[in-house]
């Protein structure tokens, strides 16, 4: 069952890269927005070029996490079932990856992990 998010709810935007495997960084937006108990209930990624390909991949793959964690998907399930390198300790191959270890990383600030 899906938990709808509160018609006003706080968010927070949040920058950052995402490093290819050639060494090339590329930086993203996104938009994390919260459930009234401080729980992140949706992701928004951005990237440079709003109508690129990566950035109409971007938002799609943002629209699947948000609806994933608004049906009781966990941001650790989802981060465990993305492509992750073999070595560097399993850094994420994708900018999907990446954004979603952003979002481990702020939970786990707010210590809700």
């Amino acid at each position: 069952m899906r938990e709808r998010l509160p018609a006003r709810r706080a968010s927070e935007v949040l920058e950052f890269n995402h490093i290819e495997a050639n060494g090339n960084k590329s930086p993203f937006t996104s938009t994390i927005g919260f459930y009234n108990d401080g729980r992140i209930g949706e992701m928004f990624i951005y990237a440079q070029k709003a109508d690129s390909a990566i950035g109409l991949i971007c938002h799609d793959a943002a629209v699947l996490i948000s609806i994933a964690l608004q049906c009781g998907a966990t941001v650790e399930e989802l981060r465990a079932s993305v492509a992750r390198t073999s070595n560097d300790n399993g850094r994420p191959q994708s900018i999907i990856g990446t954004a979603l270890d952003l979002l481990a990383d702020r939970e786990a600030e707010d210590g809700k992990s």
